[in-house]
């Protein structure tokens, strides 16, 4: 994000991170569709469509040409997609995240067809003209009647249903580590900040250098 215009730019807190990933399972639409990308994109294609996109819908031009609520939220889309995509690490989690969606997607539309094949076997396949009208025990034990092919299917999406449930929450939990130990490696990185700038306040920049070098040779022959 070097070398970027800095009112282009927003902070990726734990609270839009969350609206980020709220959003990968409520909408079809992904951070790359917004930048206009496809997903096997490079770091400089995500750079370049962000500044191209930035511009072209940035909220003063919008508002010199009348432009409408819709469009400035398009902007904050723009800005959270670049925000996400152009950190690896971020950018891993939500490869993850948006593979599994589309995974429980396509296992929910799967279970949703079988449902209906089912009952429609129930309707038509069972009733014909050759049947016995007195069976023996289906399972061939006697006392256990058969399970309707519609409780068989109520249950298998029920399964798929917990499954479901079970693996989102996982997501959702490994997304907070990682955002946590991305948010102590910060507080962390800050602290070490703070104290070298006040030690170079307190003793001057010369004195410091010293004091760091003396240290880096202390480290070194050890």
């Amino acid at each position: 994000m070097q070398n970027l215009p800095s009112k282009l730019l927003v902070r990726v807190n734990s609270t839009t991170l969350s609206l980020i990933n709220y959003r990968l399972y409520s909408s079809k639409q992904t951070l790359y569709d917004v930048l206009n990308l496809k997903r096997n994109c490079s770091e400089q294609e995500i750079r370049n469509a962000f500044l191209r996109l930035s511009k072209e819908n940035h909220p003063d031009m919008k508002r010199a040409a009348g432009g409408s609520r819709a469009e400035n939220q398009k902007f904050i889309a723009i800005l959270q997609a670049y925000q996400v995509l152009s950190k690896k690490d971020l950018r891993g989690q939500y490869d993850l995240d948006l593979q599994a969606s589309e995974r429980r997607s396509a296992y929910a539309d799967k279970i949703s067809n079988d449902m209906r094949q089912q009952n429609q076997y129930m309707r038509y396949g069972d009733f014909t003209p050759t049947a016995d009208p007195n069976p023996g025990p289906y399972y061939g034990v006697k006392g256990i009647s058969k399970v309707s092919n519609w409780n068989i299917a109520t249950i298998l999406f029920g399964i798929a249903i917990v499954g479901a449930a079970l693996q989102f929450f996982l997501i959702r939990h490994s997304f907070t580590l990682r955002r946590d130990a991305l948010d102590d490696f910060s507080k962390e990185a800050g602290k070490s900040h703070a104290n070298v700038r006040a030690e170079a306040e307190k003793y001057g920049n010369e004195k410091q250098l010293e004091r760091l070098a003396a240290k880096f040779l202390q480290g070194g022959s050890r």
